[in-house]
């Protein structure tokens, strides 16, 4: 059965989740409005549309992605992912190349220009690591996605 990604806008707080698996649906607060995010199949999708008492407005990709932008639990699951993945980085460059040693070796105090550019491979690698994570968290519209770039982040900080 094919899944497909709807989204829906609401004024009212209720929707009924009739039919749909509770993950089925993302909750999006903009504003004085909600915008719901459905992945469902489309018999469980035209059921779910049947049962609702109230108006439901389908939305366009252009529509919600304008909407989302403003999703208070998007920004905020943003901003945490952006921060752990700052804080990981900062770790494991710190752990490899403590301050003390960042500055010998950046005057060559005891090391070698080999050294010097290894050590900033290293934290550049770094550097780019949270540059395309905080690319693909800044491009996400869905809480489902941001959970999976939550996972790889935690998973890389673990190694």
């Amino acid at each position: 059965m094919e899944e497909v990604n709807v989204n829906f806008f609401r004024s009212s707080k209720n929707l009924a989740l009739y039919n749909l698996e509770q993950d089925c649906v993302e909750r999006h607060e903009v504003g004085d409005a909600l915008v719901y995010r459905v992945e469902a199949s489309q018999e469980e999708l035209g059921l779910w549309l049947d049962a609702q008492t109230h108006e439901v407005f389908a939305l366009t990709e252009e529509q919600a992605h304008e909407l989302l932008e403003h999703s208070e639990q998007l920004l905020l699951r943003k901003e945490r992912i952006l921060e752990k993945t700052r804080v990981i980085a900062q770790r494991k460059i710190l752990e490899q190349y403590p301050i003390w040693r960042q500055i010998n070796i950046s005057e060559l105090q005891g090391y070698t220009q080999e050294e010097k550019e290894v050590m900033w491979s290293f934290i550049n690698t770094q550097r780019g690591w949270v540059d395309a994570i905080e690319t693909e968290v800044n491009s996400s519209l869905s809480l489902v996605k941001l959970d999976e770039i939550e996972k790889g982040v935690v998973d890389y900080g673990n190694n």
